[in-house]
């Protein structure tokens, strides 16, 4: 019997996808697209859904899951922006089908959104309210980089 190998990359992409769903909440929106229209977090866990984001000016639903102190998710019917905080304003996103894009982002708020602006020119906004920068204060993010405690909210 033969048993094919599998390249390191699909299985580091396979585990990634399995430990960071739950974290963010996610419900099975990528099985069920038409469910997700109208939530894409699932109740009582690190995830807010929004109707109104923006990919380029583009409006469409989307979610803020948080997976720690530096980590999250903005959650969209078709994929994930993944967020590692390097600092209050600075972020590595990583996107894409096969999260094959990987920029660095500055992240701001304007006119009642937080904005990131990916180094690749990709701006994407979801709204600042609704306790969302609770998940990354300044003072749990001095915690994660002196090895403490992750904050929440």
């Amino acid at each position: 019997m033969h048993i094919p190998i599998v390249p390191i990359e699909i299985v580091r992409s396979m585990f990634r996808l399995l430990v960071l769903l739950p974290q963010f909440g996610i419900l099975a929106f990528l099985a069920f697209p038409a469910a997700a229209l109208a939530q894409l977090c699932t109740p009582n866990t690190r995830c807010i859904d929004y109707s109104k984001c923006y990919i380029n000016n583009v409006p469409q639903p989307c979610a803020y899951g948080s997976g720690g102190a530096a980590l999250g998710g903005i959650i969209f019917r078709h994929g994930i922006f993944e967020i590692e905080w390097l600092s209050e304003s600075k972020a590595e996103v990583t996107y894409g089908k096969r999260r094959e894009f990987k920029a660095t982002a500055i992240s701001s708020v304007e006119n009642g959104y937080r904005v990131f602006r990916l180094s690749d020119g990709v701006v994407v906004k979801y709204p600042a309210s609704g306790g969302i920068n609770a998940f990354y204060t300044p003072e749990a993010l001095r915690l994660r980089q002196l090895g403490g405690p992750a904050g929440s909210r």
